[in-house]
């Protein structure tokens, strides 16, 4: 078979490449030798009983420089100062993370667009805000209960989120109950299906302002009902916590659920007291 050599060079060179990294000059085909074979016998109509084996045929493709093999894919050059384009990036002027307080039993949901970090004292100031507009909606009311996600900013061990809600407390006469959900069953959660509502509504948009944010969460709505929206740009500082001896002195005022300590917490005004069985 005389034009072997040629027939397998017009059947492989258009199904290969260098190495992309210019290692060696050996050109790689993603052609298979049983699939070169096959078309030698398509294309070029040679007999199968004339063909050399697969073994045979592998030998030859090497020796004319070809690899069968997977082709690698081309890597990008490292960047350099000359090719890293910053055009295309967002400058941000602010980061904003939505905290959430929903009232079930009126499908009342709250959020304030906080635009620093979120920290204890944050989630704390946020609560006393909620409380302080919402107070004469229920009058009657002397024990609030608040469902939380048991987040490091609001655990119920040495945050300053404990010591704000023994001040609260104090302040307002209110007696609060902290019951905090477990890890992984933040799907109990009711204001976790708020969560999906709003970053429904707001898929696809374009997110560059604080204006924006407020306008996409103003405009959401939860059966039927426009969330009331609120701005927090106080700063706080971070990485706060209390020492051993202030929560021991705290833990006086507070009372935990025999069993589940971590997880179930009364907090009551001083001249208040509440039995648990």
């Amino acid at each position: 078979m005389p034009h072997l050599l040629d027939d397998i060079k017009a059947i492989v060179d258009g199904q290969s490449q260098t190495d992309p990294q210019f290692r060696n000059q050996r050109l790689d085909t993603w052609l298979s030798v049983k699939e070169v074979r096959r078309q030698l016998i398509v294309q070029k109509h040679s007999a199968d009983e004339e063909l050399p084996k697969q073994e045979a045929l592998r030998l030859r493709l090497k020796r004319l420089g070809y690899s069968p093999r997977m082709v690698a894919k081309t890597r990008p050059l490292k960047k350099i100062p000359q090719t890293q384009a910053l055009d295309h990036d967002f400058q941000p002027e602010a980061r904003v993370t939505p905290v959430g307080i929903f009232v079930p039993e009126h499908d009342d949901l709250h959020l304030f667009a906080v635009t620093t970090k979120v920290t204890s004292d944050g989630l704390a100031d946020c609560l006393e805000t909620f409380g302080e507009e919402q107070r004469h909606c229920f009058p009657e009311v002397n024990t609030r209960l608040l469902n939380l996600d048991n987040g490091p900013e609001c655990h119920s061990r040495r945050t300053p989120f404990m010591a704000r809600m023994v001040a609260f407390v104090e302040k307002t006469g209110l007696t609060i109950r902290l019951a905090y959900y477990p890890p992984y069953h933040s799907k109990y959660n009711l204001i976790e299906r708020c969560w999906g509502i709003l970053e429904h509504h707001w898929n696809g948009g374009l997110l560059d302002s604080i204006d924006a944010v407020l306008g996409y969460a103003s405009s959401m709505t939860w059966k039927g009902k426009h969330p009331l929206v609120r701005r927090m740009d106080t700063a706080y500082e971070m990485g706060v916590k209390l020492t051993k001896e202030a929560m021991h002195t705290l833990e006086t005022k507070i009372q935990r659920l025999l069993g589940v300590e971590k997880w179930f917490v009364d907090i009551q005004p001083s001249s208040v007291t509440l039995s648990t069985g």
